[in-house]
């Protein structure tokens, strides 16, 4: 069905909502998952990357991105 799945945060509890319902259907779909956070490039990576290793048990190929 997905081979890939994009998911964006800015680390609010909304955010993180969507990001658990991406990794689930990454999950569910055998998809890669990128998630991505745009900012200024070290706030933004650093929250892609507490957001990936928030979910990094779930089984799911998990890259992450930030843009500026």
């Amino acid at each position: 069905m997905y081979g890939r799945i994009l998911v964006g945060t800015d680390g609010s509890p909304t955010a993180d909502v969507a990001v658990s319902r991406a990794v689930e259907l990454a999950g569910k779909t055998g998809s890669k998952l990128t998630i991505v956070s745009v900012g200024p490039e070290k706030e933004a990576l650093a929250t892609a990357r507490a957001a990936a290793r928030a979910h990094a048990g779930s089984g799911v190929e998990i890259g992450r991105a930030a843009c500026r």
